[in-house]
């Protein structure tokens, strides 16, 4: 009986010794496990973050060039007139030299 015994208690700590290594490779599979999660986590947490920002960066730029279009347009239309008053004046300069040089060479 006391052989029975202590065979039973061997038994016992085997097993709790497999018991014990099984947990321990369980443990150490689950944070391995964690650890590949939790990089593919990060990694998606980044792309999607990435896609973000350049979907808000495209949406700037649009917002922007709606904005400038008609700012753009109006220093056109001021240009354009900016640049026809100054051939009208200068159209006007040489009407009044060529009078006047021919004013004065045909008088003589």
């Amino acid at each position: 009986m006391a052989k029975e015994a202590i065979k039973s208690i061997k038994d016992t700590e085997d097993e709790v010794k497999r018991m014990l290594q099984e947990a321990t490779e369980a443990a150490v599979k689950s944070k391995e496990e964690a650890i590949e999660f939790a990089g593919k986590e990060y990694d998606r947490i980044i792309f999607e973050a990435e896609e973000s920002a350049k979907m808000i960066n495209k949406e700037s730029i649009k917002e922007a060039e709606l904005i400038s279009q008609p700012i753009i347009q109006e220093g056109s239309l001021k240009a354009e007139a900016i640049l026809s008053i100054k051939d009208d004046r200068l159209d006007e300069a040489v009407r009044i030299i060529t009078r006047r040089v021919v004013g004065v060479n045909g008088n003589s």
